[in-house]
């Protein structure tokens, strides 16, 4: 493992980064709007997974949720999820996340 499982999600965003700028330089050449936009997501996705963290998007949301499900060869929990003491995707903060008619986001 190259990174200690503390602070894991902002080491992991650091490392993210060039990758990132170097996939989306070809992705979207000439748009750099849209490298930011996903860029933005895609790091707040990385920082957001493990709940720690507030998050504002539902591409993020999706990312935590997906995250929370993963369960271990057997189905049961991850090693890693007695540590935060709540299945992530029980936390308060996904519980929260309501969908109402008309919250339809197109991008």
């Amino acid at each position: 493992m190259t990174i200690a499982r503390q602070d894991h999600e902002e080491h992991s965003a650091f490392l993210a980064m060039p990758v990132l700028d170097r996939v989306l330089k070809q992705v979207y050449p000439r748009d750099v709007a849209r490298h930011v936009t996903v860029r933005s997501l895609a790091i707040e996705g990385i920082v957001g997974h493990m709940a720690t963290r507030r998050i504002h998007s539902v591409e993020a949301g999706v990312v935590l949720v997906a995250d929370g499900c993963r369960c271990g060869a057997r189905g049961e929990p991850h090693p890693h999820d007695h540590q935060r003491g709540v299945a992530p995707w029980r936390h308060p903060q996904v519980l929260r996340q309501r969908h109402r008619p008309g919250d339809d986001r197109q991008g």
